[in-house]
């Protein structure tokens, strides 16, 4: 029973990012299952990792290649969502 009400708060937030597609060659955020390597993901991607911090599952990346997030995604990455919308988006 509780289990509906946090999906539902939780892919609130999703659907926001995915709703607002990554510009061409704008920054991304590339998140990957705990059992994939972001670094890995981003580097067979085409693409460089930006920033100093990295979390276990997510890492900010500068496309390097015009079909990165097709990249991406065929290298395991679970979402790629455009970075400069979730900066804008975090600072409020």
């Amino acid at each position: 029973m509780i289990l509906l009400p946090v999906l539902a708060v939780l892919a609130g937030p999703v659907v926001v990012l995915a709703a607002h597609p990554p510009l061409p060659g704008a920054p991304v955020l590339v998140i990957a299952l705990p059992w994939h390597d972001p670094d890995g993901i981003v580097a067979l991607s085409g693409g460089a990792r930006i920033g100093p911090e990295m979390s276990p599952m997510a890492v900010l990346a500068q496309p390097e290649s015009p079909d990165f997030i097709a990249r991406a995604n065929a290298a395991g990455a679970i979402g790629v969502f455009d970075g400069q919308f979730l900066a804008n988006w975090c600072r409020g």
